[in-house]
């Protein structure tokens, strides 16, 4: 495969311009393939972005910078396991990127040097090198789609599977804010954090026990969180008909009110088959319960 990533911006004329540095991005030829690049800056950096970089048969996960005329790497891979070699990478995603009071912080998802051990880790950019901590680890268990989410005073990691699981990050520290109660068998797989009223609230996509094609049977469910390490999970159903939802969540908050968006395959006679158009739906958070926003 040849891959090549690319940056465009958007003029105020409203069409999209290519972000001309040479060398491009990831020019080079890209066997290694999997995962997603994600930009993010400034914080005294600059425009940067994380992707994948072959490295023989492994993949290095690497963050560039943009100068004025070119991209140049910011420090080395995040997944250097400190000995000149590189930690495996989940090949299904690429990493989150942030920037935070003037830092530059990844995560990700990958493997250590122990057979069948996966790990969510953090990197932190501090005086021209990525620090790397473990924010999870255990055997056989697969952290996917590990994220940032931001408030003014606050930097938090969360994910989906295996439970919707939110920690807060301080510098170098990290510390569980805890992770929802799944009922026996059920399936996660994406979340969403908001900070609402300053209570942490997670929007997550849920499949029942022994569902034969949970993407086909994921309906959003969402927590409030106590303040401590524990969650509860909403009683009330985002659904106005019972059904399919889409996998993705996105809770978002516009003055001092709540939303979801999501996507519907029931409402309005839509199709619930796999792969047929949805819907998607807006809805507010009343304090009791959601409210449609709009058809």
């Amino acid at each position: 495969d040849q891959l090549a990533l690319h940056v465009e911006c958007l003029s105020a004329a409203g069409t999209w311009e290519p972000f001309a540095r040479t060398p491009e991005i990831g020019a080079e030829p890209q066997p290694c393939g999997g995962g997603g690049p994600q930009l993010a800056g400034p914080a005294g950096t600059g425009m940067v972005v994380v992707h994948r970089r072959c490295a023989g048969d492994d993949a290095a996960l690497v963050v560039d910078r943009a100068t004025d005329t070119t991209w140049e790497p910011l420090g080395g891979p995040l997944n250097d396991d400190g000995s000149g070699g590189l930690l495996g990478l989940y090949t299904q995603f690429g990493a989150a990127l942030t920037s935070f009071q003037g830092e530059l912080y990844a995560t990700w998802t990958g493997w250590p040097i122990t057979p069948g051990t996966f790990e969510t880790s953090l990197n932190r950019y501090v005086a021209a090198s990525w620090q790397r901590e473990v924010v999870v680890s255990a055997a056989d268990v697969l952290y996917r789609h590990p994220t940032f989410f931001a408030t003014a005073s606050a930097l938090y990691v969360h994910y989906g599977e295996p439970a919707p699981t939110v920690w807060e990050v301080t510098g170098g520290t990290i510390t569980s804010k805890g992770a929802v109660a799944l009922a026996g068998g059920e399936w996660t797989l994406y979340s969403s954090l908001a900070s609402w009223n300053g209570q942490l609230v997670l929007a997550y996509s849920s499949a029942p026990a022994g569902a034969s094609r949970p993407e086909s049977t994921f309906v959003t469910k969402i927590a409030f969180h106590d303040g401590a390490t524990g969650w509860t999970v909403d009683p009330n159903p985002i659904e106005d008909l019972p059904g399919r939802d889409g996998m993705v969540p996105l809770l978002f908050t516009m003055g001092s009110d709540l939303y979801i968006m999501y996507a519907d395959y029931t409402t309005d006679g839509v199709s619930d088959v796999v792969g047929e158009p949805f819907h998607f739906r807006v809805k507010r958070w009343t304090g009791a319960a959601w409210q449609a926003v709009g058809s």
